[in-house]
């Protein structure tokens, strides 16, 4: 009976040595890849900007206003957030390359929840996060100051 405990004990830690192993090290992989460059900023040089559920849309090729709208929105406060919590009207940003079909694009919900997608012609990413409401409500009025929307 007891060569049957000892059996179990080592087995369960075994299986709780790997299990932390494993999570460290996923934990590792995605900070990484949220650290990965697909998509350089600089090259981005097309901005379009629609707000839903009324379906407004605006677009600049002005990549002074292209650059600087990508530079507020990653100066915004951010913690990982689990996907599926953005609700409500939102509004997508997104940033790409005139002619090429690689793009940074952003989900802003107005409960403070935001989604970041990055596309580089096969290998694609996408993170979420939370940010205080108010801090997300002021960068949205900023973005969208003296812009007109068809």
């Amino acid at each position: 009976m007891y060569k049957i405990f000892q059996v179990m004990f080592f087995f369960s830690i075994s299986f709780v040595v790997l299990y932390a192993v494993d999570k460290y090290e996923t934990k590792k992989m995605i900070e990484s890849l949220q650290e990965m460059e697909l998509v350089s900023p600089n090259s981005l040089n097309k901005l379009s900007i629609v707000s839903y559920p009324d379906v407004k849309t605006y677009m600049s090729f002005d990549y002074q206003e292209v650059q600087d709208t990508y530079r507020a929105i990653q100066k915004l406060d951010v913690k990982e957030a689990k996907p599926g919590n953005g609700v409500g009207s939102y509004m997508k940003i997104r940033f790409s390359e005139d002619g090429m079909l690689s793009f940074i694009e952003y989900y802003l919900y107005e409960n403070g929840y935001l989604t970041r997608a990055e596309d580089a012609i096969s290998v694609s990413t996408y993170f979420n996060y939370k940010t205080d409401e108010a801090e997300l409500k002021e960068l949205i009025e900023e973005l969208l100051a003296e812009k007109t929307f068809d």
